[in-house]
C-alpha cells in the first residue's frame, strides 16, 4: 500500500455517468471524507468547473485522459490537484486526484493493486466452486475483470510514458521561462500569484516564495500617465478626473478586456523604485487565470527623451530651436486669449557676431552665443523660454507678462551681460540689441505679426546705437 506519510494529498473515486460518487476506492488524506452519493462537481472550484466537464467529455471517447490541473475544495480549503480519468466497466469512471503529477503514478499503482486483489479473489472463488462442483457464477465477472486488468496494465504503460513527457515539458518550460529576458507572471482566477520567473523576481523585488498566493495587484503595481493618448482606453470614469499618474488594477480591467497588448506603464517595485515597462497580459481561457509578460524599457525611454531633446533643442546653445519655440509661443498665445492674459516677447540680436567670427574664429563666435544664451536662461522665470531663431537672433517668450514686466526682465539680462563683458578676456564687447512686443486678448495679431513687431523695435534700437557711435 502507499505510505500515507509520504502522500498526504490524493484519492481514487468511482463516479457514475451523472458524476455521482459511488465509491471512495482509496483516500490518503488525513481527514475522513464523506463523499459517497454526492456529485463530485460540488467539490470542484468554480474556476475549474469548465475544465472538469470538458475532462468528462474527453473520457467518453478515450480510455484514459491524463493530467488536468484543477482546484478542489475537499477539506474546507481550495487546493490544486492533478486529475486523471479512466474508463471503467459499463458507464462508470475512475478518477485519480493527486496533489503532484509525480504522485499520479503511485496512485495508479494503488488502483492496480486493488484491482489485482479483486481479480485474485475471484480466481480463488472460481477454483473453490469448481472443486465443489458449484456452477461458476463468478467466471463471467472474472473474465471481464481480467480484461480490465490487462487494459489497466496497458494504461499504466501509457501513463508512465505520459508522465515522463510531462516532466520533460515542465522542465523545458521552466528553463525557458527562467532564461528569457522578459518578466513572466501567472495568476489564478482569483488573481493570486502562482508563478514568477527569475527576471520578474528581479524587477519586482519579490521572490516567488514570498509572492506566491498574494494578490496580483499587490505584486505587479503599475500606473499609466493620463496624458498619453495610447492609454485612454485604460482610464475609467472613476479616475478620469485624476491629474497625476493613474494606478491600474488588471483584475478590474480584465472584466472589460480579454487581453492587453504592448501597454507602456510605470512599474513600482517592492523597494519603491519606478521602472518604465511595456507589458502584455491575457486571460487563460482554460482556467480563467492570467499571464503577464513585461520588460524594462528604461533604455528606450532614455533614447526617446534624447531624440525629443534633439528635435526641439538648438544643439549649440541648448535652448529651444525655432520650430519648437514657435510652437510654444503659439500655445501661450492661445492660452492668453482664452484666459484674458497678457504675454510679451523680446527679440534679441547679438551685436557684432560677424566681426567676432572674422577676427577670432567661429569657435569664439560659438562661445559668445553660448555665453549670451546662458545669461538669458539664468535671468528668466520658470515658465519663460529662450528660443534661438537662427544665427545671432534669439526670442524671449514671457507668459503672463505685460510690456512693463518684460522691460524689468530685459534690464536684468542687460546688467548680467555687462558683467559678462567686463570679465571677457578677448578684445571685443559683449552686447545685444532688443525689441519687445505685447500680446493680449484684444490684440488680434498673428504670431508672425507679433514677432515682426518686436523685430522692428529691435532694429530701431540697433539703429540708435549705431548713430550714437558715430
Amino acid at each position: 500500500m502507499i505510505s500515507r506519510d509520504r502522500l498526504t494529498h490524493g484519492l481514487i473515486l468511482k463516479i457514475d455517468e451523472e458524476g455521482q460518487i459511488k465509491e471512495i476506492v482509496f483516500n490518503s488524506l488525513k481527514e475522513k471524507l464523506n463523499l459517497k452519493n454526492k456529485n463530485f462537481s460540488n467539490y470542484i472550484d468554480e474556476g475549474s468547473l469548465k475544465k472538469y466537464f470538458s475532462l468528462l467529455e474527453e473520457a467518453e471517447k478515450d480510455d484514459v485522459v491524463f493530467g488536468r490541473e484543477m482546484d478542489l475544495n475537499l477539506i474546507g480549503k481550495t487546493e490544486s490537484y492533478i486529475l486523471t480519468v479512466l474508463n471503467n466497466l459499463d458507464s462508470d469512471n475512475i478518477i485519480i486526484a493527486a496533489n503532484q503529477s509525480e504522485d499520479m503514478i503511485k496512485y495508479y499503482e494503488e488502483l492496480m493493486k486493488i484491482n489485482n486483489e479483486y481479480v485474485n479473489s475471484l480466481r480463488s472463488n472460481i477454483k473453490e466452486n469448481k472443486n465443489k462442483n458449484i456452477p461458476a457464477k463468478d467466471e463471467e465477472i472474472y473474465n471481464e475483470m481480467s480484461r480490465l486488468n490487462n487494459k489497466l496494465v496497458n494504461l499504466q504503460r501509457q501513463l508512465n510514458k505520459q508522465n515522463l513527457q510531462l516532466k520533460a515539458e515542465k522542465e523545458k518550460y521552466r528553463v525557458t521561462l527562467s532564461s528569457i529576458a522578459e518578466g513572466v507572471i501567472t495568476a489564478d482566477y482569483k488573481n493570486n500569484i502562482v508563478y514568477l520567473n527569475s527576471k520578474a523576481e528581479k524587477m519586482l523585488g519579490w521572490s516567488l516564495d514570498d509572492a506566491k498566493g498574494k494578490k496580483c495587484r499587490d505584486i505587479f503595481k503599475v500606473s499609466i500617465k493620463k496624458n498619453n493618448g495610447h492609454d485612454l482606453e485604460l482610464i475609467t470614469e472613476e479616475n478620469s478626473a485624476v491629474e497625476e499618474d493613474i494606478e491600474i488594477d488588471l483584475a478590474s480591467l480584465f472584466q472589460k478586456k480579454e487581453e492587453i497588448n504592448n501597454q507602456e506603464a510605470i512599474l513600482i517595485s517592492k523597494n519603491n523604485n519606478s521602472i518604465p515597462i511595456e507589458f502584455s497580459a491575457a486571460k487563460v481561457v482554460e482556467n480563467q487565470g492570467k499571464v503577464i509578460i513585461f520588460r524594462d524599457i528604461s533604455e528606450r525611454k532614455d533614447n526617446e527623451q534624447r531624440l525629443r531633446k534633439y528635435a526641439s533643442t538648438d544643439l549649440l546653445t541648448e535652448v529651444l530651436n525655432r520650430r519648437a519655440g514657435l510652437d510654444y509661443l503659439q500655445e501661450e498665445m492661445n492660452l492668453a486669449e482664452a484666459n484674458n492674459f497678457t504675454l510679451s516677447v523680446i527679440f534679441i540680436d547679438v551685436n557684432d557676431l560677424k566681426s567676432v567670427n572674422d577676427n577670432f574664429g567661429h569657435q569664439e563666435g560659438d562661445k559668445l552665443l553660448q555665453q549670451v544664451s546662458n545669461v538669458m536662461q539664468n535671468s528668466l522665470r520658470r515658465n519663460d523660454m529662450v528660443v534661438r531663431l537662427g544665427g545671432d537672433e534669439f526670442l524671449l517668450i514671457l507668459p503672463q507678462s505685460d510690456k512693463e514686466a518684460a522691460e524689468k526682465i530685459w534690464n536684468r539680462v542687460r546688467e548680467k551681460l555687462k558683467q559678462l563683458s567686463k570679465s571677457n578676456d578677448k578684445d571685443y564687447e559683449i552686447s545685444v540689441s532688443h525689441g519687445s512686443a505685447e500680446y493680449s486678448s484684444d490684440y488680434k495679431k498673428s504670431l508672425d505679426q507679433l514677432i515682426n513687431k518686436a523685430d522692428r523695435a529691435m532694429y530701431e534700437e540697433k539703429k540708435k546705437m549705431k548713430n550714437k557711435d558715430r
